[in-house]
């Protein structure tokens, strides 16, 4: 963790290792999580969400470049600061992966989990990363928060485009195709 330093990244500022527990001092971030500020606010408007989303994005990038991959990206696990800029927070569950060497682990929130986590395929570790960050980016843009996103983002891990058709999905009508293409394929 303390390799990791992006400024989208919630900072480890100390480690206390005692002989019953592990604490973790970490940034303070005062602004709360995605989740609870898209349920306060409603989705986001797209082009206001590009720029978070590409810092997001650069922050993921910096940790899997590091060896590090998350595992758990999802709402809750992006934390705003005083000015709601979104950082990636709780490693909890990041493990370190090496290029051509595979991971099996099943682990994540399922309706942000990549599909190949619930086939059982081995995979190197970016990978799942990327589609639960695309899988917040969804979420974040196209609706107001219900358990039918959840649903959604669960059928896709689950059947890959083929959901769309089998679910007669439709992305909603204001996201571009760029958009739609970078989140549903």
């Amino acid at each position: 963790m303390r390799i990791l330093n992006h400024p989208n990244t919630v900072k480890l500022l100390e480690v206390i290792d005692t002989e019953e527990t592990l604490f973790r001092v970490m940034e303070c971030l005062s602004g709360g999580d995605l989740f609870t500020h898209l349920e306060a606010k409603g989705r986001t408007m797209e082009g206001e969400a590009q720029g978070p989303f590409q810092k997001l994005f650069s922050s993921l990038h910096h940790c899997n470049q590091l060896g590090v991959v998350h595992w758990d990206l999802k709402l809750d696990n992006l934390l705003l600061d005083a000015n709601n800029t979104a950082k990636i927070s709780d490693f909890t569950l990041s493990n370190q992966w090496h290029p051509g060497k595979k991971l099996d682990a099943f682990c994540g929130s399922p309706a942000f989990m990549a599909p190949g986590l619930f086939l059982g395929s081995p995979y190197t570790g970016p990978e799942v990363d990327v589609w639960s960050l695309g899988g917040v980016q969804y979420t974040e843009v196209s609706s107001p928060l219900s358990q039918s996103t959840a649903l959604t983002l669960l059928s896709l891990s689950f059947l890959g485009p083929l959901a769309i058709v089998l679910l007669s999905y439709l992305p909603p009508f204001f996201l571009c195709f760029p958009l739609y293409q970078l989140i549903a394929f």
